[in-house]
């Protein structure tokens, strides 16, 4: 049995079939084939889905803010985002399943990241539960410049100028669906950009391309938090690195 992702307009994809999916052919095909007789919902992802802009995730009182995203998986404003575990396998075909939609949804971008990123290396060898940023899975991909440098870890000293890291993320919802979440990006800019910083540029981009804030450009307040977390990282470049067990 094997079911096609078709674009609709709820960004859910059900988790009952990509839970014992096998993919056939490339990942980028879309086609999924159950691995039992699993009576499969269509996939709908909405890849001109809008975040809602300027808002700050961080508004509410009892935001933590190195936790801001912990929202719905395509609005850092709105509510919580259930921590649903599943297994690394499982992970990695709800990734697989998504990826396409990923691709599509931020194709619109304005930022050098955007849909590229999902062509770049990857330093991490499959999704992992991220709790900084709101329980969803991320992965985690570098691009030519920064890989080398990104990959020794806490023994990185600073990130050649030029890097730009990307962690794309997805939610597993209570109700058995994934659903894509934001971008985030962090870029190194030139010696004295912005020292309050380290000199690198966050971005938040939501699915259909709209930025949630940019470091020195447009909302970019959005953006304090992103520092605030990582300030706790200033002695490897203010860079948090991924678990041990998900490092290649």
């Amino acid at each position: 049995m094997s079911f096609k992702t078709y674009l609709l307009s709820t960004s859910a994809v059900s988790l009952m079939a990509v839970a014992s999916l096998v993919t056939t052919g490339h990942a980028g095909s879309g086609e999924i084939e159950l691995a039992d007789a699993v009576s499969a919902e269509h996939v709908s992802i909405d890849a001109q889905m809008d975040g809602g802009g300027s808002c700050n995730p961080c508004a509410a009182k009892a935001c933590n803010p190195c936790n801001p995203c912990a929202a719905n998986p395509s609005n850092p404003c709105g509510g919580s985002v259930a921590a649903v575990e599943v297994s690394d396998a499982e992970a990695r075909a709800a990734y697989d399943c998504l990826k396409p939609e990923m691709t599509a949804a931020f194709a619109g971008s304005t930022e050098a990241a955007g849909a590229a990123h999902l062509n770049w290396p990857h330093v991490s060898t499959g999704p992992y539960q991220s709790i900084t940023h709101g329980g969803r899975y991320v992965s985690n991909t570098a691009n030519d410049v920064a890989v080398v440098a990104y990959m020794k870890y806490e023994e990185i000293g600073k990130a050649p100028v030029g890097s730009i890291l990307a962690k794309n993320s997805f939610a597993i919802l209570e109700d058995g669906k994934a659903a894509i979440g934001p971008l985030f990006t962090m870029t190194k800019m030139e010696e004295g950009w912005n020292p309050e910083t380290g000199d690198w540029r966050y971005s938040m981009v939501m699915p259909g391309g709209s930025t949630v804030g940019v470091t020195k450009g447009p909302n970019a307040a959005n953006m304090d938090f992103c520092h605030e977390c990582h300030i706790a990282g200033e002695e490897s470049d203010y860079l948090f690195f991924l678990p041990e067990d998900f490092r290649k």
